[in-house]
């Protein structure tokens, strides 16, 4: 029955990754997706920049980045994610959609009417971009309060 499982839960990944080369490709943007949200969640903000595409780097200072991504995320603890699915896009742009759980702060408790442990649940798009062989985020996600992770 597991061995069931094991091999059903491999084919719905091989159906969830749309035209994705199904292996290292997969795992080189998973790990880049843990990579980014990691340091988001330990707010090491600085490396959390590194992680962006060059575009955003280019327009955005490191600097403004770090300062703003502390202010958006104060009260917020970013606790898990999970990949619910990838689409592959043109000119090595990927869409993948993530759900998030955090901790929200007690003003948006009451305002949301959440339970004890002040936790919501957001499902969103997010643009990851291929750039010299390797994932970058362009679009990582806004969550409600994280508005640098919008789109450039």
């Amino acid at each position: 029955m597991n061995r069931l499982k094991l091999q059903l839960g491999s084919l719905f990944m091989l159906v969830m990754v749309q035209g994705i080369a199904v292996g290292s490709e997969y795992e080189l943007l998973v790990q880049a997706i843990n990579r980014y949200y990691a340091f988001e969640k330990n707010s090491q903000w600085d490396k959390a920049y590194n992680e962006r595409v060059s575009e955003f780097r280019e327009i955005t200072e490191k600097e403004y980045y770090i300062t703003r991504m502390e202010q958006d995320s104060l009260g917020w603890k970013l606790i898990e994610w999970e990949i619910l699915k990838v689409e592959k896009l043109q000119n090595s742009e990927t869409i993948v959609v993530i759900e998030f759980v955090e901790q929200a702060p007690n003003v948006f408790k009451e305002k949301m009417n959440l339970e004890n442990n002040n936790t919501i649940t957001f499902s969103e798009q997010t643009v990851w971009q291929k750039e010299k062989d390797r994932w970058f985020c362009r679009v990582c996600a806004t969550r409600f309060h994280m508005t640098l992770n919008r789109g450039i």
